[in-house]
């Protein structure tokens, strides 16, 4: 496998990038068969003459069930057949492709060779008819040298794209099985002596010298002549070398001369160019500042006439592991990473251009600053872009045998292509700046291979650490020397505070390689594993699981579109929704919980430090604040009264300093908050218009001054009726108790191979979901100009003389309604959803505002974001998740309000005590019984449901579930709210 810069046969082009004369893409329609297995195959198809005129069309690259043939299935443990490895069905869905390459005359008496970037999973290839090989690893490439088989003009290149091969036991990554070619082919094209492969694996001594370790393989084949030369420099982005290695001869190799052979540097494909550059007072390259300069490799023939040129950026950083801490340039960054998998809800595992740097950008946006690579090499593109932007990567093998991990790894049949996936994958990716670790795969047990593994990373690329979770998995004190990291995958909390106090390993940090499972409605308690890692010595952080739901995009009839999981193509053996577990929709918008992530991960914080000063923190590890402008703005309940700046300059990266801020007397009544916000003076190129780098507040009112809510302009009396509450033309009936949601994903899924699991279950099991009503008592009376209404009802579930009670006081005087709620929940139910009240309101009441932390949805274990008076509508409330759960929730809210904007109709809310509330055109019963979006109506009325307590999230999809403080617990749950329905003023400022 060759690397991946493209040859030049100048420097001039390999500086500007040009196209290269000797590279041509083979990507774009091929022709296409789609077979049951690979025996239906017609002898000859591959041959120039065979006839494909009414084969199918296919775009390459691009997965064959994404393009109507065959189907997607969706796995993540079990495989997708049976039997025990190395055995596959025998009907093993197949592709043949065909397609017609012009090669130019320019080409004649150069060495050509076929590349296929990624097939799944077993790859043949013939060129005009002759077999050139196969390959079984889908998320590498594969190559043939195929010079003696083109010939100047058209020649014919046919693939067969087999789905399922020995191979595929080492590939069980929770995942969909999609078989095609996923990455570009191309035929390429060098001299008969070429430049073979070229390491320059970076480095950075404490004195701020950039080193380049150079390893130059040259390629020839026929017997090197003595007199090729090869030279290595570096340019600064100005164009200016910086950095070189002197012009070296090419040993060459003597055959039978055993001393020459012993110095002669073969390796492989030909002798070794090795040596060092330094480049003194460098611009160091880090997440923060991803300076790169260029690289030139020089072959020179031995008349001195240059006869290749490959450039590729390189950056120079160090990367340490020692005092339990994982160094980079020195300092010990706190990683706050996600997973990623390569995903498109249209193309499958084809990403095009702007898809992949969409990924990267909506990351650098959200302060995400590393990727572990799930569960496979990503396409070179990928590492191009990480040096760019500046993301740290976990490059990771590929190899999962989730199925078998207790016992592939021991198997004697898999060893030497579980060690060539490693193998190729280090020599393919070794001089990008961004890989900072080696993962040897995931889940893939712990045996002999893996320290073999090891043993080679560690000789071939000492500047590295090495990444493995399989021995830890049942051990976190395991001291395997397969892992530089301690790298578990969803340990709670206490036991990572545990494994930090107790001092048992000295030299490595604990980095989560999974965690925060954000399946759907997710992520609780992210702030507190934040907290745990600023918190203690040797937690430095870990990788959220993960980046992106999975969902296919599919459209119904009426061209609605939606997304597909596992189990919406027929597939009888599948793993339902677990593929949709990201922080952003398959489509890319950012679910809530990406806003937690990047709240957490800011690079200011400040907070208040008395009389008249603040304390100003730069949380960045390499750089000062210079960059941003810091303004600020006074609100009381929600309305700015006063704005100004605050000077972040000349503060040190990870110091704190104290500055006066003088804003003026702040006047009493209502709550007072100031906000900071910081951002670019220059947009950075991945950042959106109007980004703000970070935020923070500081409270100036008492704790228990609470905020003014809108009052009507003109308010509208309400009238009791023996069903409820007379709104001007609306009845609204009395509220009821509520103790159920709409379950999330960790509360328990809905169906697929976890169905069953989790608190659903028990919720399930006591009834709540079909509890009934008992009414006990309904009095209502009227004095003068108030009513007076005395509720009682008992609701009854399938816990046997265990009814939950609800008790409701309701006074009625004018235009304002105050409901003294009492609910009385029994110890049986131990852990509830919810304890508030829910009622119905007609659709109308469609816009919506509040005071409180937003904009987004909050809960109590999620709720890291700004207080503020925030504007919506009920519509805009609905979160998409693939499966439609529990969503909305605004947790500590002080008050909210529904117009009907037609004729400013509203009804404000707020209560003596903060609570939480939704307000969705859906009920609990339609989201729990959906699977789709599509399932869901699009028509229905207004549910506001107004929680004094509502549970948080958790992870318990795969993961810790909610912790004990943030879940609901039984006994008497009083409190008291207030409605007020009149007709509103006009809207006033509103913070977004």
């Amino acid at each position: 496998m060759g690397w991946q810069a493209a040859p030049y046969p100048d420097a001039a082009g390999a500086r500007r990038g040009l196209p290269s004369p000797w590279v041509r893409s083979l990507d774009g329609s091929w022709r296409f068969r789609y077979l049951p297995r690979p025996g239906a195959a017609p002898r000859r198809f591959a041959e120039p003459p065979y006839d494909d005129s009414r084969w199918d069309e296919i775009e390459v690259p691009g997965a064959w069930a994404m393009q109507g043939h065959g189907r997607p299935a969706y796995t993540n443990v079990v495989m997708p057949f049976g039997g025990e490895p190395p055995d596959v069905p025998e009907e093993n869905p197949t592709g043949l492709y065909r397609t017609t390459v012009t090669v130019p005359r320019a080409w004649r008496g150069r060495r050509v060779v076929l590349r296929v970037g990624a097939a799944e999973s077993l790859v043949h290839a013939w060129v005009n008819g002759t077999e050139v090989g196969f390959g079984k690893d889908s998320r590498l490439p594969s190559e043939w040298d195929v010079t003696d088989l083109v010939e100047a003009g058209p020649n014919v290149v046919a693939l067969a794209v087999v789905q399922w091969s020995d191979a595929t036991w080492l590939e069980d990554q929770d995942q969909w099985w999609m078989p095609g070619i996923h990455r570009s082919v191309s035929l390429i094209s060098t001299g008969p002596t070429w430049l073979a492969d070229a390491a320059l694996i970076p480095g950075l001594t404490e004195a701020g010298v950039g080193t380049l370790d150079v390893d130059v393989t040259v390629g020839n084949r026929h017997d090197p002549q003595p007199g090729w030369q090869v030279e290595v420099a570096v340019e600064d982005r100005r164009g200016r070398t910086v950095g070189q290695l002197a012009t070296t001869e090419v040993p060459t190799f003597e055959h039978g001369e055993p001393l020459t052979e012993l110095v002669s540097g073969m390796f492989f494909a030909g002798p070794r160019v090795r040596g060092r550059i330094e480049v003194p007072a460098c611009e160091p390259w880090s997440h923060e500042s991803p300076v790169r300069y260029r690289a030139l490799v020089t072959l020179r023939r031995p008349d001195g006439r240059v006869a290749e040129v490959r450039a590729r950026r390189v950056g120079f950083r160090s990367v340490e592991v020692g005092g339990n801490e994982l160094r980079i340039n020195g300092r010990p960054v706190q990683i706050m990473g996600v997973n990623h998998h390569e995903h498109s809800p249209d193309t499958g595992r084809t990403l095009s251009d702007e898809v992949l740097r969409r990924d990267l950008e909506l990351m650098k946006a959200h302060h995400v600053n590393a990727v572990r690579c799930a569960h496979y090499p990503h396409d070179e593109r990928f590492y191009d872009l990480c040096d760019e932007l500046g993301l740290y990567v976990v490059d990771e093998a590929n190899i999962e045998t989730h199925a078998r991990q207790a016992s592939l790894c021991h198997d004697p049949r898999y060893t030497a292509a579980m060690s060539e996936r490693v193998e190729r994958m280090v020599r393919r990716d070794r001089s990008h700046p961004c890989v900072i670790a080696w993962s040897l795969g995931n889940e893939s047990g712990s045996g002999a291979v893996h320290a073999s593994m090891a043993e080679w990373v560690r000789a071939t690329d000492p500047s590295r650490p090495l990444h493995y979770e399989g021995s830890l998995m049942h051990d976190l004190y395991d001291t395997t020397p397969v892992t530089d990291i301690v790298c578990p995958m969803y340990t709670s909390i206490d036991d990572i505070v545990a494994w930090a106090r107790s001092g048992r390993d000295d030299r490595r940090s604990l980095i989560l390689c999974e965690f925060s499972h954000a399946m759907g409605n997710s992520n609780g308690s992210l702030a507190d594993y934040v907290h745990a890692f600023e918190s203690h010595h040797g937690l430095q952080g870990g990788f959220v699981w993960e980046w992106l739901d999975h969902g296919i995009r599919r459209s119904d009839d009426d061209g609605r579109s939606w997304f597909a999981y596992g189990g919406d193509f027929g597939e009888q053996v599948h793993d339902a929704n677990f593929c949709c577990d990201g922080l952003v929709s398959p489509d890319r918008v950012p679910h809530p919980a990406m806003a937690e992530l990047a709240a957490l991960s800011q690079p200011v914080r400040i907070e208040a430090a008395g009389r008249g000063r603040v304390r100003i923190a730069n949380r960045r590890w390499f750089t000062e604040l210079d960059d941003l402008r810091c303004r600020w703005d006074l609100t009381v309940d929600g309305r700015s009264v006063r704005r100004g700046e605050l000077d972040l300059a000349g503060i040190p990266p990870r110091a704190e300093v104290v500055r006066a801020l003088s804003i003026g007397d702040v006047a009493e009544g209502g709550e007072a908050w100031l906000t900071f916000r910081s951002a670019p003076r220059r947009r950075p190129g991945w950042a959106p218009p109007g980004w703000v780098a970070a935020w923070s507040q500081v409270r100036l009112s008492p704790a228990a001054a609470r905020p003014r809510p809108p009052a009507p302009r003109r308010r509208r009396t309400v009238e009791v009726a023996d069903a409820g509450l007379v709104l001007g033309d609306v009845l609204v009936a009395f509220p009821d108790a509520s103790f159920t949601r709409a379950p999330t994903d960790n509360d328990g899924i809905k169906t697929g191979w976890m169905a069953g699991v989790g608190v659903r279950g028990r919720w399930r099991g006591w009834g709540l979901d079909r509890a009934t009503p008992e009414t006990q008592a309904l009095e209502v009376r009227r004095r003068g100009e108030a009513w007076l209404v005395r509720r009682g009802v008992a609701w009854h579930t399938a816990v046997d003389d265990a009814p939950i009670v609800h008790r409701q006081r309701i006074r009625v005087d004018g235009a304002t309604v105050t409901f003294d709620e009492e609910i009385v929940v029994p110890e049986v139910y131990d852990d509830l959803a919810r304890v508030g009240v829910h009622l119905v309101v007609p659709r109308a009441f469609e816009n919506l505002d509040w005071f409180g932390p937003g904009p987004h949805e909050t809960y109590p274990d999620r709720c890291t974001a700004p207080v503020g008076r925030w504007r919506s509508t009920v519509t805009d409330q609905y979160v998409d998740y693939v499966m439609p759960q529990e969503h909305g929730h605004h947790h500590d809210a002080r008050w909210f309000r529904l117009r009907r904007p037609d004729d400013g109709a509203e009804l404000v809310v707020r209560a003596r005590r903060r609570f939480g509330f939704s307000a969705l055109h859906h009920s609990v019963e339609a989201l729990t019984a959906a699977r789709h979006t599509i399932d869901l109506p699009d028509d229905g009325p207004t549910h506001l449901h107004l929680d004094l307590a509502h549970r948080g999230l958790g992870t318990a999809s795969c993961g810790p579930d909610t912790l004990p403080r943030y879940r609901v617990d039984p006994g008497t749950h009083r409190w008291t709210w207030t409605l007020t329905y009149g007709l509103g003023p006009t809207s006033g400022p509103v913070q977004h």
